[in-house]
């Protein structure tokens, strides 16, 4: 008898240790793939030491295992990888159609104190790498917003400090830096479009549109 008991609690031991073993499913995931490229498009950034902004390219990545969107883009030197998560995405596509109601109605004001958040902020999370083996990680605050340059309206993207939450690894002392990404209104509307969720989920295959039947009508 004192052995079958032995047995059972062995058993149960082992079913307990192989359950804990398993890493559940992150709880956003869309699918368990890869990371999947979604559009490239421009962005303006402040230039280095010199007045006036530079347009470099910015490329979408989905990741359907953390349902996330990363904008990956290089300045300075430095590689950066912007990730938005789904509320961060809806946030600023709502912000992005108010700007587009504002700049219509013509009550767009220079004044960019008051404009840099006025569509509001949300938590970000961003890497980046000064050289090929230093990697670092941070949390900052985005806010969503406008401003002017040269009489021209841009919509904006400000990325605050953030502190460096990798220690110990190359120049990972140094927090992220404070800097601002100008969008026109067309390309605010397209970034936008491209982080639709259905169109983002269509891209793993789950929640693609359904081809409508030419022998029915819908009304």
């Amino acid at each position: 008898m004192r052995v079958i008991s032995f047995f059972c609690i062995l058993c149960s031991y082992c079913l307990l240790i192989s359950c804990a073993s398993q890493t559940a499913p992150p709880q956003d995931m869309i699918a368990d793939m890869d990371p999947v490229p979604v559009m490239s498009l421009s962005g303006e950034f402040d230039k280095f030491l010199a007045i006036g902004i530079d347009q470099k390219d910015i490329s979408l990545i989905f990741h359907p295992r953390t349902n996330e969107v990363s904008l990956d883009f290089t300045y300075e030197t430095i590689k950066y990888r912007l990730f938005w998560k789904q509320r961060v995405r809806e946030q600023f596509i709502a912000s992005v159609n108010q700007y587009d109601a504002d700049y219509t109605a013509h009550i767009l004001i220079q004044k960019s104190s008051k404009t840099r958040s006025v569509y509001g902020k949300a938590a970000s999370g961003l890497e980046w790498r000064t050289f090929s083996f230093s990697r670092n990680r941070s949390s900052p605050v985005v806010t969503f917003g406008y401003t002017f340059k040269n009489e021209t309206p841009y919509y904006t993207v400000t990325l605050e400090e953030g502190k460096n939450d990798i220690a110990g690894n190359g120049d990972s002392q140094f927090n992220s830096r404070r800097f601002r990404i100008y969008f026109t209104r067309a390309q605010a509307a397209s970034l936008a479009d491209a982080l639709n969720q259905e169109s983002l989920a269509a891209l793993t295959g789950n929640g693609a549109p359904k081809i409508p039947d030419p022998h029915q009508d819908v009304y």
